[in-house]
């Protein structure tokens, strides 16, 4: 991938809109890029910002708070926290 924000990828599974990607060549300033969209059928993803990655790179997706949990996995995970 050369500055491009498509990127495709062995594998798509577990990857939903909204999710932060990191890993090794990434750029992630001033923050990781998010995914945008995901192609089951060509397994691709776009991001938010152009990416210059080499092949045979692992990379980390992950997601935040209610929204990036539930599209990942398709539970609620509800916290409580009490401040002091």
């Amino acid at each position: 991938v050369d500055a491009s924000t498509s990127i495709v990828l062995d594998s798509v599974d577990n990857i939903a809109p909204d999710m932060y990607i990191t890993g090794t060549g990434v750029t992630t300033s001033p923050a990781p890029p998010t995914v945008l969209t995901v192609d089951t059928d060509t397994k691709t993803i776009t991001v938010s910002t152009a990416q210059t990655l080499t092949d045979d790179r692992a990379l980390v997706f992950w997601g935040e708070g209610y929204i990036g949990i539930n599209d990942y996995n398709d539970s609620i995970i509800r916290f409580i926290m009490t401040l002091k």
